[in-house]
């Protein structure tokens, strides 16, 4: 399982977490993201097969440096 990090920040106020599975692309989502205008944010990408969905959104929490977290999908726009 992995995380990455493809949007830091160093104090963030939001963090974004995707869930998904190596088999899916994430790119798009992450491209889009990029484009927001909101300030401080970062992006966890959390990828596994072998965690749930609900297990890899925990996961996210847990490694995330915002006290708000936000959900998103893999296959989102």
């Amino acid at each position: 399982m992995g995380i990455e990090r493809p949007i830091t920040h160093d104090d963030p106020d939001v963090s974004v977490v995707i869930p998904t599975i190596p088999a899916n692309s994430h790119e798009q989502v992450v491209d889009d993201l990029r484009e927001q205008t909101f300030g401080a944010f970062e992006v966890l990408v959390v990828n596994s097969s072998n965690l749930s969905v609900c297990e890899a959104r925990n996961r996210g929490i847990e490694e995330s440096n915002a006290s708000i977290v936000a959900f998103t999908d893999d296959d989102c726009r």
